[in-house]
């Protein structure tokens, strides 16, 4: 489970559960302060969690030099799991390795099946670690939103929607995060976005932007500091409002936890 932020009604933390299972993705859509705030929400979930042979991470940084959200994630380097941190230059070698590792774990799905062993294991039975790839700043990814020819998407765009399709079941999960619907329909299409089954969307621009993330126009009108969080798996129109943990908290929490 992600723990996003504090629920707004009387109940438990707001959480996205992460599964092995289909479309178990995580979009975050809005603004950036509580965008990059959700996605190391998420990894500090995880890593609390989980232990270091259970759970590795793979960060891209799509921020600008002169950004004040450059090196957010940098407090995360010290954690004791592998947290790897790539920005637009190594970005496509860290999604081959998602990738190569994916095709692994199917191929090693598919010899098991035949021996019966457990699902999600790969040679000799052993359970592979699951593995996150957090994208801080779709729209900012120029190789995702290049068309290719006749507006067909990009190379770099099949391989994300690839990794979000089949990666779930290999305990493989991608959370994005990007600024509006458009640019991320633009760099997943729609069929692509509809591998992301949790959602959890700041204020954005339009009603209609909201309904095509979340299926009501509410988001639209969300005062700041607060967000919408559904899995598409609810019942038509269901949301939780919460209100998501700010930065400082974050940091408190990874120091308190993970430091001595």
């Amino acid at each position: 489970q992600a723990w996003l932020g504090e629920a707004i009604e009387i109940k438990p933390a707001t959480t996205a559960t992460f599964e092995r299972y289909p479309r178990s993705n995580l979009l975050i859509v809005g603004g950036e302060e509580n965008g990059h705030g959700l996605l190391l929400a998420t990894l500090l979930s995880a890593a609390a969690q989980r232990s270091p042979g259970q759970v590795r991470f793979t960060v891209a940084e799509f921020t600008r030099p002169s950004s004040p959200f450059r090196g957010f994630f940098d407090p995360v380097r010290n954690l004791p799991h592998e947290v790897r941190i790539a920005d637009r230059r190594s970005v496509e070698d860290e999604l081959d390795d998602l990738l190569d590792d994916l095709e692994a774990r199917l191929e090693g799905h598919d010899s098991d099946s035949g021996s019966g062993s457990d699902s999600g294991s790969g040679s000799g039975g052993a359970v592979q670690p699951e593995r996150f790839f957090l994208i801080a700043g779709m729209h900012r990814w120029h190789e995702l939103l290049a068309e290719g020819d006749y507006g067909r998407p990009s190379e770099t765009s099949a391989r994300l929607i690839r990794l979000a399709d089949k990666g779930p079941d290999a305990g493989i999960h991608v959370v994005a995060w990007t600024d509006g619907y458009a640019t991320a329909e633009r760099g997943l299409r729609r069929a692509g976005i509809g591998f992301f089954g949790l959602r959890a969307v700041l204020r954005v621009m339009s009603p209609a932007e909201s309904d095509a993330l979340l299926g009501v126009a509410a988001a639209a009108s969300l005062d700041d500091n607060r967000a919408l969080f559904r899995d598409t798996e609810w019942p038509v129109e269901q949301v939780e409002k919460f209100k998501p943990y700010s930065t400082p908290s974050l940091y408190a929490f990874a120091e308190e936890r993970f430091h001595d």
